[in-house]
């Protein structure tokens, strides 16, 4: 009685052991990503123009200075997690925009202010400092400004593309009437 017991529990035992959850992989099933290490030291980054790709639209300020552009990890321009670092002058404007996928800020050097809306407006923007963090989430219109030399790293999923919201998607301002 006891070795049927056994046997059956056994039987039990081997076929939950070959269950759907173990099957052979599939042949069109991704492998897993292999871990990757990247260290990279301030001197190593390569600056440079944002690259045309990574825009649509025309910007509706005029920026009022220079900007500059490192790739830090990964392809911003491709799906997955990319680390990139931006530098610009003081005064620098970054037009309204949006992105398709959430951006994540952190302020390295000077001070960005952030401002959310789709038109330019200084006194919508919150000034972070060196240390500072922002995170806005995908399709949220918003601007900046530099203050100061300023060095600033995003981080988050590709593709990196910054939407430029036109002067004609934008609320028209209305002139008051002319007096006679």
């Amino acid at each position: 009685m006891i070795r049927t017991l056994f046997m059956l529990l056994g039987g039990v035992a081997l076929a939950a052991s070959v269950s759907p959850a173990q099957e052979a992989p599939k042949k069109n099933a991704v492998p897993a990503a292999k871990p990757m290490v990247s260290a990279v030291a301030p001197d190593d980054l390569k600056w440079g123009p944002l690259p045309a790709s990574a825009t649509k639209g025309t910007p509706s300020v005029d920026p009022g200075g220079d900007l500059q552009i490192a790739v830090v990890y990964g392809d911003p321009s491709k799906p997955g997690y990319y680390v990139l670092r931006g530098k610009c002058t003081d005064g620098y404007k970054i037009a309204p925009h949006w992105h398709p996928t959430a951006e994540n800020v952190t302020i390295l050097q000077g001070s960005v202010a952030l401002g959310m809306g789709k038109t330019f407006d200084e006194s919508k923007l919150k000034a972070l400092p060196a240390g500072g963090f922002g995170s806005v989430p995908p399709h949220m219109a918003h601007f900046a400004q530099c203050k100061g030399d300023t060095i600033f790293q995003v981080d988050g999923s590709g593709p990196f593309v910054l939407n430029f919201i036109s002067p004609a998607s934008a609320p028209a301002k209305t002139k008051a009437p002319a007096s006679k």
